[in-house]
């Protein structure tokens, strides 16, 4: 899985509560630089805040240590100080998470902007054709220029995006991404190649397969590893469900349509 070449810190990252409390310890300059070292090992492994050696294989604490080249006590006591401040989850299978990872370093909030802008657009031009007068040439639309508001519309369009059900979900195909990098080809095209996104509410995930050897297959043997995707592309601790679909026509077949 390609991994990132940078991550991102915000400035004021020194005035956050937890930091703060973090310095007050003892060995707080090697916590805070831990913790850094922890994001940046998110980031090689992207995948969604989750840090591990392999899918398969979680860091143990001994090995952590050896790869952040600290004391195995100091190593523990800050995986005891992020847990404790929320800042760190420790999966059931033994893999670290960060769970605000994908919140801090997603590229996809611009975007998410100006998508909100261009659905205002079009609601504003949709209303706009029941006039009989034209529009006057005066009216300008909102331009989401400063922090504040840029903070706001991201609540927004997250809490949208949680509240109704997505009937057509992006986000699969870049879990698809993922997978397709993860395992081989033959499997990836022989459980996940034809799988598509259904719909999100809020506990569950649902993908639609083409049949029920791939279903129970995939969740006799795949549902952890896609259930872990799932969080780190979404921020958001669903369930994977899913459910059969018709398979889907040759090109043949299409073509004859």
């Amino acid at each position: 899985m390609p991994d990132i070449k940078w991550i991102k810190i915000t400035t004021e990252m020194f005035d956050d509560e937890k930091i703060r409390i973090i310095e007050a310890m003892p060995e707080a300059d090697t916590l805070i630089v831990i913790w850094i070292r922890l994001i940046c090992m998110a980031g090689k492994v992207n995948a969604g805040g989750y840090i591990f050696i392999s899918p398969t294989l979680p860091y143990e604490e001994e090995q952590l240590a050896a790869v952040l080249h600290r004391r195995l006590m100091t190593v523990r006591l800050a995986l005891k100080t992020f847990k404790h401040l929320g800042m760190l989850e420790v999966a059931d299978n033994g893999d670290l998470f960060l769970p605000n990872f994908a919140k801090y370093q997603s590229i996809k909030g611009l975007e998410d902007i100006r998508e909100a802008t261009r659905i205002r657009v079009a609601a504003f031009r949709e209303r706009g054709k029941g006039q009989l007068t034209p529009i006057s040439t005066d009216v300008t639309l909102r331009n989401v220029t400063s922090n504040k508001e840029i903070r706001e519309e991201k609540k927004r369009i997250e809490k949208k995006r949680i509240e109704k059900n997505i009937n057509k979900i992006n986000s699969w195909e870049l879990i698809l991404i993922k997978l397709k990098n993860i395992l081989n080809q033959t499997n990836y095209n022989m459980w996940f190649k034809e799988s598509v996104g259904i719909k999100q509410n809020k506990t569950e995930f649902i993908i639609g397969v083409s049949s029920e050897y791939k279903a129970q297959y995939i969740e006799s043997n795949q549902k952890s590893l896609v259930e872990k995707l799932i969080r780190g592309e979404t921020g958001l601790p669903l369930r994977l469900g899913i459910v059969l679909i018709d398979p889907p026509l040759d090109k043949k077949k299409q073509n004859r349509l």
